[in-house]
């Protein structure tokens, strides 16, 4: 079922959450929100739910507003950071609960019988209680928990902060082959970017309640429309550092702190300004890859050997520079460093904005979004069909996210009412947990 967000914003205090939030999440999608920590993403999931309700904007799931409703009322279903099962109770019991005073014996045992062979739990396992199970085992049970009431959109917060690195690891696959299996739409908040790049179909990056980019991984990756993008994204993210644009004669021309000038052909057009200049590490060589290649000369060179590679930290100017080499080729740098880049991997971002710069011919293959504005809506001068940024002039093709101040009044225009598979309400929850001491 897909969700709409229009225009959400949302305040604590003094604290603006969440400042017009437009997304679009597909049918059946495995859509992402990532961002770091106290960044609005979780505010954002319990809007979706119902647990929290938004100063502004419209909620829509399946087409039908859901704005003002409770969260028994929309049909979804949610699993908790903490998975929060209920420890007097088997695996079997806690997957059940939600049904356990609405459908009859016989069904709720076809239920969870469905429900473990679906997330591979064994026989054995439902039986035992969550102080029994292992971290994995508890993330399936709290799965089935959610999955069982066969909710219309799937939402997850967290679900992996807790394990450790080999169970995230194995987990990033499962939880991918479960969201297939199921059929349903899953909404995923995490700050681990290697979660959201290899489960997602599609995500979305948000900084300080601002959208910052959305749309495939792949893209948001390769085309980051903010110099915050380009740094949460990879591991290690890219690596930025100030230098000067000019365009003398027509000739755009990059200047770096220690007096290099490097001619960079595809910002032809843009106009002189102080700039970020980016590359990712994979990309950065330590010796020419291209006679054109642009030289980095950086200095006070640190390593960490990570096995068969090893990154490289390095200072230019004021700033950090990170690359990736061979664990061998590090071990024989000294504390000086001659980086070399391939100027068609260079990624330019206005200074002053954070808009992303690019010549005239490529604002239609690149997804060029701006720093947000005074209103909160990001904006940019296009975007890629599929690459999904958030654009202030309407809606991007693949990504869908709307912004303007039409975007409220379309979505209640638009709004019709509608059903839903709700989950329990409170007072059934109570019942049958009174029924099951």
């Amino acid at each position: 079922m897909a969700v709409e967000l229009y225009a959400i914003q949302k305040r604590f205090g003094r604290t603006q959450a969440l400042q017009e939030v437009n997304l679009q999440v597909g049918e059946r999608e495995f859509f992402s929100i990532l961002g770091p920590s106290g960044c609005g993403k979780s505010t954002l999931l319990r809007i979706i739910a119902g647990l929290e309700r938004p100063d502004a904007g419209v909620v829509k799931i399946g087409g039908v507003d859901v704005s003002r409703r409770e969260p028994n009322e929309r049909g979804v279903g949610m699993v908790f950071q903490n998975y929060a099962l209920f420890p007097h109770l088997t695996a079997a019991q806690n997957i059940g609960f939600g049904l356990k005073s609405r459908v009859s014996k016989r069904e709720l045992a076809e239920r969870v019988a469905e429900m473990a062979q679906l997330l591979e739990l064994e026989d054995s396992m439902l039986a035992r209680r969550p102080r029994q199970l292992s971290g994995g085992q508890r993330q399936r049970v709290a799965l089935g928990r959610a999955l069982i009431r066969k909710p219309r959109v799937l939402l997850m917060d967290e679900p992996l902060s807790g394990a450790d690195a080999l169970l995230r690891e194995r987990m990033r696959g499962e939880l991918r082959r479960f969201h297939e299996r199921a059929g349903t739409t899953t909404i995923y908040v995490t700050h681990d970017q290697r979660e959201a790049l290899s489960m997602s179909d599609r995500l979305v990056v948000i900084q300080e309640g601002r959208v910052q980019q959305a749309g495939r991984p792949i893209d948001v990756y390769r085309n980051p429309s903010t110099p915050f993008a380009a740094r949460f994204l990879g591991s290690p993210g890219m690596s930025l550092w100030a230098m000067r644009l000019s365009c003398e004669d027509g000739v755009p021309r990059l200047h770096g702190c220690d007096g290099s000038e490097w001619t960079v052909a595809h910002l032809a057009g843009a106009e002189p300004c102080e700039v970020l200049v980016g590359a990712r590490p994979q990309r950065m060589c330590l010796l020419p890859a291209k006679p054109a290649s642009c030289l980095l000369r950086c200095h006070s060179a640190t390593i960490e050997p990570q096995g068969e590679t090893a990154i490289v930290r390095a200072r230019y100017g004021e700033d950090e520079v990170v690359a990736m080499a061979g664990v061998e080729e590090a071990e024989r740098l000294g504390g000086d460093v001659e980086l070399w880049i391939s100027p068609e991997d260079l990624h330019v971002f206005e200074r002053a904005s954070g808009r992303r710069l690019a010549a005239a011919g490529e604002t239609e293959a690149l997804d060029l979004v701006a720093a947000s504005d005074g209103a909160g809506a990001v904006t940019g001068a296009r975007a890629v069909a599929g690459a999904g940024a958030v654009a202030g002039a309407g809606a991007v093709a693949g990504a869908g996210a709307v912004t303007g101040a039409g975007a409220v009044a379309a979505a209640e225009a638009d709004t019709a009412g509608g059903g839903a598979d709700a989950p329990a309400a409170p007072s059934e929850v109570a019942a049958a947990a009174e029924a099951l001491r």
